[in-house]
């Protein structure tokens, strides 16, 4: 039997259509107003060995039984069609060229091309060259598969979200129409999930067939996916599988549709494996921030493949290779897709309210992930959201509990972390994110009952009161300091340090001890806001300028020897208590586990009395 894996698409909009280079090689070429279909002109050679178009023949010989491999094509025009195919193997892509076919088509027809059965490069694609101007109207792959080949998907979408109504809103309606509403195999077998945390959404507004908004309590992104595995291993009939996505993202919804067509012919020795979409960065489309990431063995969390321009082959080609055994691998739930025995066997998330909650869960699982080209989405990129209150407190707290819970990442050490982050920010005068710091790890000491309790809320919005607030630099008003120059490519600098400067640095811990303040310089320095460290130029000075190049904030940062004093006895305190209860809080935490994943705890925190009040 012919199965359709893969549809062509075009970039069907003006800010995708700058980057065409995701679509199709070669000159921009026009498109039509009313439709996405290409103009292309005589003699311009169209390259579809892309992200969005090439296609993973290795991959998916690998993980389906795909056998003869044909191209549809719809054009208008006198043109050749070349079959080629692409490896890498580290110096530069290798093309081979399979086969060219000549067509004059005086109107729009559908033509079909076999690629031959010795197909053995990771991608294969087509490129058209034209003799006149052409126009090509869409097409896709199909593959011939045995009926014992294929098997039956329900796939459930859960996403969650808290205000963030311009994104969730958008997505339903696009899923509705591409996907519910259309005539693919899939819209029989899709359900939509939307878990609404912020609660400022009207069901009866959205709710169809498929497609339901639950009202849920504020529980953070982990509280959130739980309702939505939840939701969708209840829903009739169940889930076979459950795609966990972003509520602000831009979605493909041909990443979908390949997802699902994958799900139902991977072999069975793949059955098992997660699905990870790659993160294509908002600000930058063409740019993949992200496919996997991964826990390294210093405990630093990163992706397997990082900012890739995915306009060029080469990198292209890089994704398609396979990748070498990575320790703690995990897929992101910006996209993430896994099957519902994973989850009845391993549980539900940790109710850790938000950060780490898809690292936890992807190294407790330990699946095995796939990605392909094309299975993506576009999400806003992290190079300018750095907040302390996520990124110090959230995250350092998270890791310590994944740690002693799951069990996994053991041989990291966190604390050297916390210790090292600690000093940095206090060197740096940023004494709100030193105390962030140390709430994570006194909240980390109450105890896995204090996790138990619905706090996630209430202690991110205390913990956004020590976060410094930055203004626009033209607000910025201090007398004092407005003839400094702020060079906006010299923010990160490192500066320079003499070697006894470097030394009385070290002593004084910055000029906070052992040092007369009088002799600290009055002219501020100007660091950037988030996580440099740029000793050479923050030494023994008594105010610091912090600035975010991205968005033009600037703030002001003071030395206050009498808040380090303060800080650096609690630091020790809290040390002291850790490093006594730390094998006794271990096993708590891992007493725990098995009641933090089950399903009658997280419908214990999630129907409360005000979850009671929507209805549910």
């Amino acid at each position: 039997m012919e199965k359709k894996l893969q549809t062509l698409i075009f970039p069907d909009n003006e800010k995708v259509q700058r980057q065409w280079g995701i679509y199709y090689r070669g000159n921009r070429c026009v498109q039509g107003k009313d439709d996405v279909k290409l103009y292309i002109p005589a003699f311009e050679v169209i390259d579809f060995s892309t992200f969005f178009n090439g296609f993973s023949y290795r991959k998916w010989k690998t993980y389906t039984n795909l056998g003869a491999l044909h191209l549809y094509i719809e054009m208008k025009g006198n043109f050749d069609v070349e079959l080629v195919g692409y490896d890498y193997h580290g110096i530069q892509p290798e093309r081979r060229s399979y086969a060219t076919y000549h067509y004059e088509l005086d109107k729009k027809e559908t033509v079909c091309i076999a690629f031959p059965d010795e197909c053995k490069e990771q991608m294969v694609a087509f490129e058209i060259h034209p003799y006149a101007d052409c126009e090509l109207y869409g097409g896709y792959y199909t593959g011939e598969y045995m009926e014992s080949d294929v098997r039956e998907v329900e796939l459930a979408l859960a996403t969650t979200t808290c205000f963030k109504e311009e994104y969730i809103i958008h997505n339903m309606e696009l899923l509705k129409n591409e996907i519910l509403e259309s005539d693919d195999e899939i819209s029989r077998h899709f359900y939509i999930h939307v878990v609404d945390n912020g609660r400022t959404l009207e069901p009866e507004k959205y709710n169809c067939d498929r497609l339901t908004v639950h009202p849920n309590k504020n529980v953070g992104g982990s509280g959130g996916f739980a309702r939505g595995m939840i939701e969708s291993l209840h829903q009739e009939p169940k889930a076979t599988h459950v795609l966990l996505m972003d509520d602000d993202v831009i979605i493909l919804p041909e990443s979908l549709k390949r997802t699902y067509t994958l799900l139902t012919l991977l072999k069975p020795e793949h059955q098992g494996k997660f699905i990870a979409g790659a993160m294509l960065a908002m600000e930058d489309m063409c740019v993949m921030h992200e496919d996997l990431g991964t826990v390294r063995a210093d405990g630093e969390v990163c992706p397997v493949h990082r900012d890739l321009n995915v306009t060029e082959l080469v990198n292209c080609l890089k994704l398609e290779e396979k990748r070498p055994k990575v320790r703690n691998e995990f897929g992101a739930w910006w996209y993430c897709c896994m099957p519902r025995e994973a989850i009845e066997k391993n549980g539900l998330p940790l109710p850790i309210f938000i950060r780490s909650d898809d690292l936890e869960y992807g190294l407790r699982c330990h699946p095995g992930f796939i990605t392909m080209n094309g299975i993506c989405l576009w999400h806003m990129g992290f190079t300018n959201k750095f907040n302390p209150a996520i990124d110090l407190y959230q995250v350092y707290r998270n890791m310590l509990v994944i740690q002693a819970t799951s069990g996994v990442c053991q041989g990291i050490d966190f604390m050297a972390w916390i210790k090292r982050l600690y000093k940095q920010m206090m060197l740096e005068f940023n004494y709100g994110s030193v105390e962030l710091l140390l709430r994570a790890l006194e909240d980390y000491m109450r105890g896995p009952e204090f996790l138990m309790e619905d706090h996630g809320e209430a202690i991110l919005k205390e913990n956004r009161k020590l976060v410094e607030t930055l203004v626009p630099i033209e607000k910025f008003e201090d007398e004092r300091f407005k003839d400094i120059d702020i060079h906006m490519d010299r923010v990160y600098d490192p500066g320079i340090r003499s070697r006894i400067t470097h030394w009385i640095y070290r002593i004084t811990y910055n000029g906070h001890r052992f040092w007369p303040e009088r002799k600290l310089k009055d002219k501020p320095e100007v660091i950037g806001y988030d996580w440099s460290y740029q000793p050479g130029k923050q030494a023994l000075r008594k105010y610091l300028l912090i600035v975010n190049p991205l968005q033009q904030t600037i703030g002001l940062r003071t030395i206050d020897r009498n808040k380090f004093r303060k800080l650096q006895k609690r630091f020790k305190h809290d040390l002291r208590e850790y490093y006594q209860k730390k094998d006794q809080l271990s096993k708590t935490y891992a007493d725990a586990y098995t009641i933090f994943t089950s399903e009658e705890f997280w419908n214990c925190l999630l129907y409360t009395s005000d979850a009671a009040d929507d209805g549910e």
